[in-house]
């Protein structure tokens, strides 16, 4: 894993440098011995051959000898004698001729001619010396002695001092070479042994900086693999551990994987510090570890997140086990703790996913427990929950919505339904509402409040709302009666968009009357920064547009929202409908809502009628427009306008 070298590589390199100095001086120390040894070699043929010199004229003589005392044998010995002796004198001239050096010596014109002419002198008298034994003493030995008597006179012009000079300063270069080469010899005997020592030295080294490498490298691993907050292992370990779970299952007999999302940090690092919350966070995965532990040796947790831990269960055959253990884990994490002089209680919810031949890799099991953690944050009572194929197929219809929202944004794919609003009192028809649907070819009609989910989740809503609008002033004007039209505005269009631009810019596109046109929004919208939203709201009430307080009723339903803000109506929201015809108290607060609206001069419609029964209600308490599918469900533009309902004339409830 580690690719790199965290030591000085000084010492080795340094050996090396000297390893390859040595080397260089062993091979010319080697080198320069064997030219050496060839030198001496040379000089001492040279000295030799000088040497011999003095001896020569003696040599001669005693061949002159050898071959007068053959010629008085009668039993030829002395002739064979004599033969071996010439030879022999023969190869000593000849060896030396080759030997010697060159040395002028007149009139002969060096010392190499003067020998070699003796040599061939030699030469000519080899016949007659060669049939000696068989002529006898008949031969004319005298005659071949004064021949090689002859050859002899030569060495009357040798310089013999310059000859003796010569050979002194050749034995001194010889025994000076002979000094040079053994100290060579010395200084290569010394090298070796360095070398050697070099040699285990950088072999000591390298073996030094291979076990330091493979602390660091392991060092590395650790911090790598290991989370610096907690001390428990991260989440690549942590899919490295379940890896081998698939490995060895036949020895685990099971496994399981828990996902544990911790709920309340980022409260704890705005009011308490960053430094606060990472010491809860230490002291919580202490308390996870120390329990899963407990329960098998195996068992080992991570840190996967930043508020999440992910726990591999060991010995585990069936989900409830794991579903049991998530339960134990999320009362660790909400029981209470002291943390400094603060004693903390935290929240969380998660998921669980058994292992199994279904499952295919690690991450695979990882994502199945993390789908059911996400799953147990919204629809879990107890805060866990457990990965089924229902709930991947519902995160996979989730996922395919949120990537085609954007094409279908581009072509129009989301459009405007419309339902009709009536008058309680008369039965006609006073408006419509616009809202937004999207038949997908694959998975058919989306409901509203998914892709309007997927849409703020991703981006989009702010094309959405504006899409709609548009197109639902644009169907106002065309459609027969001129009904007033309402549109919804989320929360995320007030803050990212300039509604009131948009919409003055749509009027004067369309030919609208800002009369006919209502802009609707909830009880969610105000919450937060509500400056900001009512200030937007009276951009669009200067232009006439006319603004509704959606499902009054639920959430907060504060009565400031009714007193900081002009609401041209109030919306009962269908929940409240339903309470309303069973309960006295219910009605009573109907009752109160009708006669504060009335105070406030704003109208009232209630949504969600389904039955005569509430409808007589409704109307009998004073409220003026009712929608629902007891009138009708929402219509396309083209059926809407070609309804029974369309109003013919203009007149409309004010």
């Amino acid at each position: 894993m580690v690719g790199r070298n965290l030591l000085p590589g000084a010492p080795g390199s340094a050996a090396l440098l000297i390893c390859g100095i040595g080397a260089v001086v062993l091979l010319g120390g080697v080198l320069g011995f064997l030219s050496s040894t060839d030198a001496l070699r040379t000089q001492n043929a040279r000295q030799q051959a000088l040497a011999y010199l003095f001896h020569a004229p003696a040599e001669l003589t005693s061949l002159q000898s050898v071959l007068l005392t053959a010629s008085g044998d009668a039993n030829r010995n002395g002739a064979r004698e004599a033969q071996q002796h010439f030879q022999k004198t023969l190869d000593g001239f000849q060896a030396v001729a080759a030997q010697a050096p060159p040395l002028p010596m007149a009139p002969h014109g060096d010392l190499r001619d003067l020998l070699s002419g003796i040599a061939d002198d030699l030469k000519k008298v080899r016949e007659d010396v060669a049939v000696l034994e068989h002529s006898g003493p008949k031969a004319d030995v005298v005659g071949l002695a004064g021949r090689i008597g002859d050859a002899g006179e030569k060495f009357d012009a040798v310089d013999w001092d310059r000859i003796e000079s010569l050979a002194a300063q050749n034995q001194e270069a010889f025994d000076n070479r002979a000094d040079r080469q053994l100290l060579l010899l010395i200084a290569i005997l010394l090298v070796i042994p360095v070398l050697l020592l070099v040699s285990l030295f950088q072999g000591w080294s390298i073996r030094q900086q291979r076990r330091a490498l493979e602390r660091s490298d392991t060092r590395f691993r650790q911090m790598c693999n290991t989370d610096t907050l907690t001390g428990l292992e991260n989440r690549e370990a942590f899919l490295e551990r379940v890896n081998e779970a698939f490995t060895d299952r036949p020895e685990a007999q099971g496994y399981g994987v828990v996902v544990l999302k911790i709920n309340g940090l980022n409260n704890l690092n705005v009011q308490f510090g960053y430094s606060f919350g990472d010491q809860v966070i230490g002291m919580l995965g202490q308390d996870l570890s120390d329990y899963a532990g407990l329960l098998h040796h195996r068992n080992m947790i991570a840190r996967t997140g930043g508020a999440e831990f992910s726990l591999l269960v060991r010995g585990v055959e069936t989900v409830t086990e794991l579903r049991i253990l998530a339960l134990m884990l999320l009362a660790i994490v909400s029981a209470a703790k002291q943390c400094g002089d603060m004693c903390i209680s935290l929240q969380g919810h998660a998921g669980v996913a058994l292992g199994g031949p279904a499952v295919g890799c690690a991450r695979d099991l990882l994502l199945r427990a993390d789908l059911a953690m996400q799953e147990a944050a919204t629809e879990s009572a107890d805060g866990v929950a457990v990965y089924s194929q229902p709930l991947r197929a519902a995160q996979l219809r989730k996922k395919k919505i949120e990537d085609e929202l954007q094409s279908a944004i581009e072509f129009n794919h989301i459009y405007p339904v419309y339902q009709p609003q009536f008058d309680l009192r008369t039965g006609k028809m006073v408006g419509m509402e616009a809202l937004a649907r999207w038949n997908h070819p694959e998975l058919g009609m989306i409901p509203p409040p998914e892709f309007i989910a997927a849409s703020e989740r991703v981006g989009g809503i702010v094309q959405i709302g504006r899409h709609i609008l548009k197109t639902a002033c644009e169907d106002a004007v065309t459609m027969r009666g001129n009904p007033c039209v309402s549109v919804n505005l989320s929360v995320l269009q007030i803050v990212q968009d300039d509604v009131p631009e948009f919409a003055r810019s749509v009027l004067l596109e369309t030919g609208l009357d800002p009369g006919r046109l209502k802009l609707e929004v909830t009880e969610s919208v105000i919450i937060g920064d509500s400056r900001t939203v009512y200030e937007t709201l009276t951009r669009l009430k200067r232009l006439g547009i006319a603004i509704s307080l959606d499902d009054f009723g639920t959430g907060y339903s504060a009565l400031s929202y009714l007193t900081d803000f002009d609401w041209n109506e109030l919306k009962i929201d269908r929940s409240f409908v339903a309470k309303a015809l069973q309960s006295n108290r219910a009605r009573d607060v109907a009752r109160t809502v009708g006669a504060l609206a009335k105070q406030m001069d704003a109208r009232l419609t209630v949504e969600g009628i389904e039955t005569s029964g509430q409808r007589d209600l409704f109307a009998s308490i004073g409220y003026q427009v009712a929608q629902g599918y007891f009138y009708s469900k929402p219509l396309s533009f083209g059926k809407m306008n070609n309804s029974p309902y369309v109003l013919t004339t203009r007149d409309r409830l004010n």
